[in-house]
């Protein structure tokens, strides 16, 4: 008996199972709520072909889109003006986000702000000072070392990138210099945010023009648009912004740079104000006067500044060479920093943070003149132990606060000594706030517009460029280097600003490689040698063997002086100089360049690799020069926005 039957009979009809009645009904008419399995994968793959087919047409549309904008701004600068705003505005949020997350961080870590409350954080929490830095110091070194460990690519910031890599500034590695930033600041560090900024602005709109693969000349001014925009959100001083993007990211006051880096320092400070509102970020309490002899003091100030910038920057190294030398694990060093700072802070809580909260108490309320002395001696204390054991960030609020509490003393040093100047503690905090950070910043101009836009004073404003001018001139002198290139310095790279150098430091051997030359073999006498001077237009042969393998150098001179000798018949080998200054054709041009700096050479052999190097050519000492002056030439044009 056959015992199949429908289950879907049995409860859909009601039926009797297994019946030739109810096969038929099934055949007939299947169960439509359920399909058959393959009808329902068939459907969910042509869902899926859908999808990715949607997927390859949108980003066709986007590569469109981008191709378009791409060759419309490499044809027009004028259109650089696009990706400067809305870029702008990027950074501007980014800022006053970060600005606002290190106010939480340290409402968490200390309990208080700690640019507005020290002496509360003092009183009531007196343990959080000294455990803070020490925490944060020791997570900031376990980062760094991670960091180290599982990446190997260097982070430049944007002085670097334009100096030397056209621009080019990676993303990611400016990432992590905001995390550490975030965690060194928020740890009570005294650096200021100002270094993770304008790192993150310039990496975006650097990241921004390589995928657009713009010329070298523009993705250098996106850079420096960047740096902009975020001083510019940061400070509400978009002048300063522009000012320190040309001084310091840029290293010139290009023609061409000047609409692209105006609009993104315009844009990110209309966020920054829509959010944060329009008060500049240091107002003044009461109206200040200015006396003609303070236009003389203020060039005995800007003196006195250069001295302490230098001193700073000094001790920052000074601290670095002694953990070095105390062979201090690099992810140790930051807590033992912290733990010094944290011990400062105990008697001085002022130098916990950037600063911007203590340049308003100078300037509103006064110090003080012992304290304003004591706290001159531990600010540069806590800023060069932040910087020298590892601290992420800057000088640039540091330096400002620093400025302000040294103005602030003299002016109450001389309204006691000489109350007949009658000196106003207020001018010489502002004078002295411009003079401090133009010596260890390293940008006047961006300094005296800074002043500027804070104080909307012109009187004082003049006053103060007299000392800024000074202290950076005293700084140039005796230095030679602001804080930004000082670091280069003590990383062996010679840089003196942001000047595309790196543009002639990439220029190779090879461009120039003259592979004509004269080449003879070591047996052959100086007569011989003479007379094919003397019929051709060389004045250098080129000794090699059978394989072509160098050996030497003999020039016409050598054997003019042979034949007069009598030494004519003599093979080259005994008379020709070794040449063991060589160079290869991937070798920059800066390497032939030492050489013909430090021999009598006019002409330097080009050989392949490997040990029995081959001839290949040479290069001459005047086609090194015109190669470099036609690159420099090109460079000018581009500044001045002349295109080919």
């Amino acid at each position: 008996m056959n015992m199949r039957f429908s289950l879907g009979s049995v409860f859909a009809k009601g039926a009797s199972p297994g019946t030739a009645e109810d096969r038929a009904a099934e055949k007939a008419e299947p169960d439509r709520a359920a399909p058959k399995e393959p009808e329902r994968l068939g459907r969910i793959s042509s869902g899926w072909a859908w999808y990715k087919a949607k997927q390859v047409v949108v980003a066709n549309w986007i590569e469109a889109r981008v191709r378009f904008l791409r060759r419309l701004i490499r044809g027009e600068e004028l259109f650089l003006l696009l990706p400067a705003v809305v870029l702008g505005m990027l950074v501007g949020s980014t800022v006053t986000a970060l600005r606002q997350l290190i106010s939480t961080i340290h409402h968490v870590a200390f309990g208080f702000s700690i640019e507005r409350q020290w002496m509360q954080v003092a009183a009531e929490n007196p343990w959080r000072i000294v455990l803070v830095p020490v925490v944060g110091g020791l997570l900031l070194g376990v980062a760094g070392y991670l960091y180290k460990r599982f990446s190997n690519r260097e982070i430049v910031d944007a002085i670097e990138a334009n100096a030397l890599h056209g621009g080019r500034m990676s993303l990611t590695g400016s990432l992590v210099i905001v995390g550490k930033t975030l965690l060194s600041i928020g740890s009570g560090g005294s650096v200021g945010i100002e270094a993770a900024i304008t790192q993150f602005g310039a990496a975006l709109f650097s990241w921004t023009g390589r995928r657009l693969q713009l010329s070298r000349h523009q993705l250098r001014i996106m850079v420096a648009c960047g740096a902009a925009a975020a001083i510019s959100a940061a400070f509400n001083a978009p002048l300063a912004g522009v000012f320190y993007a040309l001084e310091l990211v840029l290293g010139n006051y290009v023609v061409t740079a000047l609409a692209p880096v105006a609009i993104a320092a315009i844009a990110g400070m209309l966020v920054s104000q829509s959010v944060l509102g329009n008060e500049p970020i240091f107002y003044l309490a009461s109206q200040p006067t200015v006396s003609g002899s303070d236009y003389v003091l203020s060039a005995v100030i800007g003196v006195g500044a250069a001295a302490l910038g230098v001193a700073a920057m000094r001790l920052a190294t000074m601290i670095d060479a002694a953990y070095r030398r105390a062979k201090a694990p690099d992810w140790l060093r930051p807590a033992i920093g912290g733990l010094l700072l944290g011990l400062v802070a105990t008697e001085f809580p002022y130098v916990l943070g950037s600063g911007h909260g203590g340049i308003e108490e100078v300037l509103h309320q006064g110090l003080p003149l012992m304290v304003l002395a004591g706290l001159v001696l531990a600010k540069s204390f806590a800023s060069a132990v932040s910087i020298g054991s590892g601290f992420t960030g800057g000088l640039f609020s540091a330096s400002l606060f620093l400025g302000s509490l040294y103005g602030a003393a003299v002016g109450t040093v001389l309204s006691s000594l000489i109350p007949a100047l009658s000196p106003s503690a207020l001018v010489y905090a502002l004078i002295g706030m411009g003079t401090v950070a133009a010596s260890i910043v390293g940008a006047p101009i961006t300094m005296i517009l800074l002043i500027f836009e804070t104080t909307q004073e012109y009187a004082v404003t003049m006053v103060a460029a007299i000392g800024v001018v000074v202290a950076a001139l005293v700084t140039r002198r005796w230095f030679g280097y602001s804080f930004a290139t000082w670091r280069f310095h003590l990383k062996g790279i010679e840089l003196r600003g942001a000047q595309d150098v790196g543009r002639l430091y990439e220029l190779q051997v090879r461009e120039i490689l003259d592979r004509d030359v004269m080449k003879v073999p070591p047996t052959l006498d100086m007569a011989t040698l003479a007379s094919l001077f003397l019929f051709g237009r060389k004045t250098v042969a080129f000794v090699v063997d059978d394989d072509g393998v160098f050996l030497g150098v003999i020039d016409v001179n050598d054997t003019n002086a042979a034949i007069i000798e009598g030494a004519g018949d003599r093979k080259i080998a005994e008379l020709m100089r070794p040449q063991p200054l060589t160079v290869r054709p991937t070798d920059r041009l800066s390497t032939a360049v030492e050489i013909f700096d430090r021999t009598d050479f006019e002409t330097v052999a080009v050989v392949s690799g490997g040990e029995r190097p081959r001839l290949l050519g040479c290069v001459h000492e005047a086609d090194v020069h015109r190669r470099y002056f036609a690159e420099t030439e090109r460079m000018r044009r581009e500044e001045v926005g002349y295109r080919e």
